[in-house]
């Protein structure tokens, strides 16, 4: 069952349109089924002209209202349209007065043994356009004993109320109101964008922006330019007794204009309950030093992975800074170990620098550290600082083919981690995989921009929609930091160095979507376990598409042998996308062996030149 509140101030016009033709002719046979009190004594009567008369009826609804005066709730007509599911059966008028009387008690409006209650109404018009059995309840806020009545937390309760009525009358189950869904666009929201010839409401494309940044990024600062380069709108709340802390943000579109010529602008809690900024916050502290997760330091990343990462956030903190007490505190602030070289001859002057991530040793243990000229020749510091005393050039990171194949193996196998880690914990302590769940949004979403286009980048953008739901705890809540998390969301910020469509469908990368569907799947059973049976089913369809982009992007493969068409081009081979996996050309093999078996020549003989052409004798 599910129930839609809405807030009002006119009683009257309500009415009217309940007991009117509606939108699309769907008010076929309007009447009462249940009130406050003898439902036939409230039945409008027909007039002469065969019309309604609501001016009784509604003058009853509105009186406890007119006793309130002044104190009188702006809002005074509370709303709620409570739909079965459609598969669940045709209920008779005698249910639905049973279930709106059971609803106006659990919501504390109109307690069977409370007289003094609010008056309330339920209209039953037929099925909706969309064939959906309904019910209007319609009531005034305003007790009859003169006062008014509790409302807060109104939507959570009736959320509860509908979840004991299904499981009173056998009805189709569904979410409880445990705040994992996120923001849905509202009404208007969707058909301005109808008008407007958009695909989605803002506030999805916008909920997108901010999740690919937020799991891509390593810190605030990062955050905020990752939004501004991908055209996103941003205003900054600045707090009012500290002007240098910034205490939350709001996000827009440059196309979407309000009525007075501003953006419409969207704030992180908006979006989804974990994207406000002191949320966010802590989910870059899970991803950060090792120090914060509490448990043991980075592991699992090959040196080419971790070079590439670092260079890319080098490259990116170098973008953000103009000098180089910027540029250090940038590094350091997304979780980068900073070890500065000074001259011998003048202790104070910085001649050099070298980077490298927690946890990241060799063979023996040693920290493995790389200069800024081992990372790329732009970013050693005399070039940085030449490039602060120029204007930006907007260059990325480059990424070659052994250290992007690296980063597919590496991510995949944090992947695979993850769910392991996941399936030990579901049976035992479920609660100890909830971070890992979370960070998984993470790993999803950034797959999803790097291998976007295609039929598969396509699927992978629909099972990060889906999987949304199933990452996030019930109410808001922000799990307990783990390892396994902490370690998907940097192999999440790995991944986002290849940059949006900068990843091939080659080998490793179906691998990759083959280990996250995997652990969609792990996930789902994990919320199974905990009896979160909407998550479950947004992990469970994740998972689904997630299968089947990984099928999709294996059909290459199968089609090897297929000719392509004059004017085609080749389709892409196994051979093809190992190419891509293995860029690097297989050495010469050595010369053969003269132990080879074969005829060997005879002592002192050596090979015949080539024959000359002509005929043979």
């Amino acid at each position: 069952m599910i129930d839609v509140i809405k807030r009002g101030r006119n009683v009257a016009g309500l009415l009217y349109y309940l007991y009117g033709p509606g939108k699309a002719n769907e008010h076929t046979d309007p009447h009462l089924v249940a009130g406050w009190r003898d439902v036939p004594a409230l039945e409008p009567a027909i007039r002469p002209d065969g019309k309604r008369d609501f001016r009784k009826l509604a003058g009853l609804l509105n009186a406890p209202v007119d006793a309130l005066g002044p104190r009188a709730d702006v809002k005074p007509v509370w709303h709620c349209i409570l739909s079965a599911a459609p598969a669940d059966r045709l209920l008779s008028d005698g249910e639905w007065q049973d279930i709106a009387d059971e609803f106006m008690h659990r919501m504390g409006l109109a307690r069977r043994d409370d007289e003094s209650g609010v008056r309330w109404v339920t209209v039953r018009h037929g099925l909706s356009a969309g064939g959906i059995d309904h019910v209007h309840i319609v009531a005034t806020l305003a007790r009859q004993d003169g006062r008014r009545p509790w409302l807060r937390d109104d939507y959570l309760r009736a959320r509860e109320a509908c979840l004991a009525i299904e499981q009173q009358y056998g009805l189709q189950s569904t979410a409880p109101a445990d705040r994992t869904a996120a923001k849905r666009p509202t009404r208007a929201e969707n058909e301005r964008a109808q008008r407007l010839g958009r695909t989605e409401a803002p506030r999805i494309t916008l909920r997108r922006h901010v999740q690919e940044a937020a799991a891509a990024g390593a810190c605030e600062q990062e955050f905020f330019t990752r939004l501004e380069r991908a055209g996103i709108l941003v205003r900054k709340r600045i707090s009012d007794r500290d002007p240098g802390q910034v205490t939350g943000y709001a996000v827009g579109l440059p196309d979407d204009m309000a009525r007075c010529g501003g953006p419409v602008w969207y704030s992180g809690g908006r979006l989804a309950a974990d994207l406000t900024l002191p949320k966010l916050r802590r989910r870059w502290e899970h991803s950060g030093n090792a120090e914060h997760s509490g448990t043991r330091p980075e592991q699992g990343l090959s040196a080419r992975s971790v070079r590439a990462m670092l260079r890319s956030t080098a490259f990116s903190a170098a973008e953000q800074s103009q000098d180089e007490p910027g540029f250090f505190a940038r590094l350091e602030q997304a979780g980068i170990l900073v070890r500065k070289r000074f001259s011998d001859l003048d202790p104070e002057q910085v001649t050099g620098y070298s980077v490298t991530l927690p946890g990241h040793v060799d063979a023996q243990g040693q920290t493995v550290w790389y200069g800024g000229g081992r990372l790329a020749a732009d970013l050693t510091l005399p070039s940085l600082r030449r490039r602060w005393n120029a204007p930006p050039d907007g260059r990325a990171a480059p990424v070659n083919p052994e250290e992007r194949r690296a980063i597919w193996d590496d991510v995949a196998q944090a992947a695979n981690r993850a769910a392991e880690q996941i399936r030990g914990c579901a049976g035992a302590e479920p609660a100890a995989a909830a971070d890992t769940a979370w960070a998984a949004a993470d790993a999803l979403r950034t797959a999803a921009r790097v291998l976007g286009g295609g039929s598969a980048g396509v699927l992978l953008g629909k099972a990060a929609d889906q999987y949304d739901r199933a990452a996030r705890e019930s109410h808001g809540r922000i799990p307990q930091s783990c390892f396994a998390g902490a370690d998907l969301r940097r192999a999440a910020r790995l991944l986002a160095v290849l940059g949006a469509g900068g990843g091939n469908m080659t080998l490793t990368a179906i691998s990759l979507i083959t280990s996250l569907a995997a652990l969609a799947a792990e996930v789902a059973r994990l919320r199974d376990i905990q009896q979160r049976t909407a998550q479950a089913a947004a992990a469970r369809a994740a998972a689904a598409e997630l299968r089947e982009a990984a099928r999709r992007a294996r059909e290459p493969v199968a089609v090897e042998t297929r000719v392509a068409q004059p004017g085609q081009a080749a389709p892409a081979s196994a051979a093809r996308l190992a190419q891509a996996d293995f860029p690097l050309p297989p050495r010469h093999a050595a010369k053969p062996s003269p132990h080879r078996p074969g005829p060997a020549p005879p002592p002192g003989s050596s090979r015949r030149p080539p024959r000359a052409p002509g005929p043979r004798r």
